[in-house]
């Protein structure tokens, strides 16, 4: 009876094929690492092209206790401007001074539409501008073009837009009067509003000078409806720096001494009675006719969702996200590369 018996050998290069399996996905996790670290460095790389991390956002109340002047679009007058200012269009004329009762001692000019026509910047003011200042900027007292701004527009004005939007949806104080020019809040303190249109505004205004009468009133706020015109050159008897009137809705706001902040984002503005702004101004336009001075810049309160800001990650808080997901993403390869022979 023969016996017999099969052997089976494995074949001589089994292992080497093997180990030549194993080789290549060493291989190519290999090559997959250094891409990532690749990709990861050139992320860091352009973050740290991209130069110094932008300034914290600033609330509404910070712009408006800071600047003398925003707006979105031009601004053209030939009357001096005390303080810093923001001009999202162009800018024709204008004389900018620092010092007044606020600081800064040298005024800082954020220009973002063109230049058109010859500007003066004295007390060592300085410009921020993308455009060519050739022979057209007087720098006063050691001033310099320090070159675009590093901010957008919407940096300083979104905050106040937003402001606007805002104290325009607040109901109005109730207890409250004006009469022949009087804001009283009556037995109200802290923030005070007020509600009223721009003509009955204008029409109790004839004859009559603006004053605020209250006790421990932190703000008040006028929201003002529709378009306004000064009717008689209207002055303050005392300027206000815990006013501000919200012109919501006004395309034209026409004024004349004005002792109080404004803001009017859809609107024009100019002084065509004569006198100047003593406060803080947020307009789409500023056609000028008076001067605008630093010295009564908005110091109220505002309701508490007008101070809030939200984060700007910085170029290396980016950088960092990148690599993260690049990781995240090579983590998965792995382990979907590790299951690909169990499902064989």
């Amino acid at each position: 009876m023969l016996h017999c018996s099969i052997r089976i050998c494995p074949r001589a290069d089994a292992g080497l094929v093997h180990g030549r399996r194993v080789a290549g996905k060493q291989t190519e996790m290999i090559r997959s690492m250094r891409a990532l670290g690749a990709m990861s460095a050139l992320v860091l790389m352009a973050a740290t092209a991209a130069g110094p991390a932008r300034a914290a956002p600033m609330t509404a109340q910070d712009i408006l206790s800071s600047f003398n002047l925003v707006t979105t679009g031009k601004v053209s007058t030939q009357s001096d401007i005390v303080g810093d200012a923001v001009v999202g269009g162009d800018l024709n004329g204008a004389t900018f001074f620092g010092g007044g009762a606020n600081i800064p001692a040298s005024p800082a000019l954020y220009l973002f539409g063109k230049l058109n026509g010859s500007l003066n910047l004295n007390s060592g003011g300085s410009l921020y501008y993308a455009g060519s200042t050739s022979q057209r900027v007087n720098f006063n007292g050691g001033g310099k073009d320090l070159g675009a701004p590093l901010n957008s527009l919407g940096y300083y004005t979104d905050p106040l837009t937003d402001l606007s939007t805002q104290l325009s949806q607040l109901t109005a104080t109730t207890g409250t009067s004006f009469i022949k020019g009087n804001f009283n809040a009556g037995s109200n303190a802290g923030i005070v509003v007020f509600d009223i249109t721009g003509s009955a505004l204008a029409s109790d205004l004839v004859n009559n000078s603006i004053s605020f009468t209250g006790k421990g009133v932190t703000s008040y706020i006028i929201n003002v409806i529709g378009n306004f015109t000064d009717p008689s050159s209207t002055h303050f008897n005392v300027d206000q720096e815990d006013a501000l009137f919200n012109f919501e809705d006004a395309t034209t706001v026409d004024l004349g001494q004005w002792g109080a902040s404004i803001l009017a984002p859809d609107a024009a503005v100019k002084i065509t009675s004569g006198g100047n702004i003593e406060g803080s101004l947020f307009a789409n336009e500023f056609l000028g006719g008076g001067e605008l001075h630093n010295n009564n810049l908005f110091n109220g309160a505002l309701p508490v969702t007008a101070l809030s800001t939200a984060p700007v990650p910085e170029p290396s808080t980016w950088a960092m996200m990148f690599a993260g997901f690049a990781g995240l993403a090579f983590l998965g390869w792995r382990r979907a590369r590790r299951g690909a022979p169990a499902a064989a």
